[in-house]
């Protein structure tokens, strides 16, 4: 790395929907004296997305950037540190990660994300020791779990919120993400007044956890009835999420997706499956 900065975050594909209270908590925490802050949720909950709006909002503040870390591949929590310093392109030269990481550093500020750490969670002692060692780093986790660290700050992330009644669909970030996931794949969709207690109802069974709201949309999509059916036969809903690994449920493709949803033992959408 030495005190070069690392490419800079990619401008986000999609809309951060929901959060507009969230960006300015978080970014006021990483102004602050926080070091270590952990966006905590269920799988799917968009922490992943939270967390990269974060990185990019806060980036120009940090000498050296910000830098993502990516931990979905990794099963041994021994390589936690070790991917650190690939990632920043610092060489170990027998030396240990933190060693490494902290003679290149030195006192230069820098925001890493740690992303998907749940998996890894015993690594927790190695990020408390990289934080021993460097004065002005900053760590940004996305996880399952809290690090249960002395001091970590937690932050829950929660469902985005639903809407309270047919009179305030439209305001509701749960359905916003909803037509504009659909619009992404039929630009042209308009919601009607029908398509507005459907969604309602979809937005309801998926219990406003946004990574479930991606293979709906598609579905959407196929047809302009297929959002009051969705409502009225049911949809996989928030809990086909539970137990899965964050990197899995990203990559589940829509035909998995209709696939798992039966009625009667026939697929939701004969015509894709």
């Amino acid at each position: 790395m030495n005190g070069q900065k690392v490419a800079p975050f990619p401008t986000a594909l999609t809309s951060l929907l929901g959060r507009e209270q969230d960006l300015p908590r978080l970014t006021a925490l990483l102004h602050g004296p926080t070091r270590l802050l952990t966006l905590r949720g269920p799988g799917g909950i968009g922490k992943t997305a939270l967390a990269l709006e974060v990185a990019r909002t806060v980036q120009a503040t940090f000498e050296l950037g910000a830098v993502l870390v990516e931990l979905a591949a990794l099963a041994d929590p021994a390589d936690v540190l070790p991917a650190v310093a690939r990632t920043l392109r610092i060489p170990l030269h027998g030396r240990t990660a933190t060693e490494a990481i902290a003679s290149d550093l030195q006192d230069r500020s820098i925001l890493l994300v740690l992303d998907n750490f749940e998996q890894v969670r015993s690594a927790a002692l190695d990020v408390k020791q990289l934080l021993d060692a460097t004065t002005r780093l900053k760590i940004l986790v996305t996880s399952r779990v809290a690090l249960h660290l002395h001091d970590e700050q937690e932050y829950p992330v929660e469902p985005l919120g639903l809407p309270t009644s047919p009179r305030k669909v439209l305001s509701s970030p749960a359905v916003q993400l909803l037509l504009d996931r659909i619009r992404h794949h039929d630009p042209a969709f308009v919601l009607t007044h029908v398509d507005e207690r459907a969604a309602l109802q979809v937005c309801q069974s998926l219990e406003g956890i946004p990574l479930a709201f991606f293979p709906q949309a598609g579905m959407t999509a196929l047809g302009k009835a297929v959002l009051p059916r969705l409502a009225r036969e049911g949809v996989p809903g928030a809990d086909v999420l539970h137990g899965q690994p964050d990197a899995q449920i990203a990559g589940d493709d829509l035909r998995t997706m209709v696939a798992a949803q039966k009625d009667g033992g026939t697929p939701l959408f004969d015509d894709v499956v």
